[in-house]
């Protein structure tokens, strides 16, 4: 674990004495590379061709979540064939991050978060959502989320479950694990 508190380096919990939440705050993921993407009308359309024929990726060679792909930390996924899951290199939450010192303060508290993210890539191909997966695929994504969730209860009190599409509309999900519960 780091020696010390950075609220511009360290995930944490601010109080929000308006509304009397507490509020994640993970600075660090201001680090991440973004690669954001303007889709057109015709990457669309061959968005849900390639969706509807079941191809290959072929426009999602830059997708850092196909198998085979090296993401923007340096790590080269595996050639999956199936559901994959990989620890998030960007997490909102990380398992020894320090906590802050109390302020003395009833105005601005803050409280340590930690915990973990982990990214799970339901299909090697991207243009293969859940609604277009066969269902023993399906078998297959919602066993892992057990798994997972299993895991992962062992450790933290508080895991979520949730389904996104990233940058590149991607179908994936995401697992948070804490020891608070997070308003996502």
């Amino acid at each position: 674990m780091p020696d010390s508190f950075e609220p511009t380096e360290h995930p944490h919990r601010r109080y929000n004495c308006l509304t009397g939440e507490w509020v994640l705050v993970s600075p660090h993921r201001m680090k991440r590379p973004w690669q954001g993407k303007v889709n057109t009308a015709s990457d669309s359309a061959e968005k849900k061709d390639e969706a509807q024929n079941g191809q290959p990726d072929a426009g999602q060679l830059d997708n850092p979540l196909r198998p085979g792909a090296r993401r923007p930390n340096g790590t080269v996924n595996p050639d999956y064939t199936s559901t994959f899951v990989f620890t998030n290199d960007f997490p909102a939450l990380m398992p020894d991050s320090p906590s802050p010192k109390d302020s003395g303060s009833e105005l601005f508290q803050m409280q340590g978060a930690q915990g973990t993210c982990r990214v799970v890539c339901f299909h090697p191909s991207s243009s293969v959502t859940l609604a277009k997966m066969t269902l023993g695929e399906i078998k297959g994504v919602v066993t892992v989320w057990i798994e997972q969730m299993l895991e992962l209860g062992k450790q933290y009190t508080w895991v979520q479950v949730r389904r996104c599409n990233g940058e590149a509309n991607e179908p994936h999900g995401r697992k948070c694990s804490g020891c608070f519960v997070i308003d996502l």
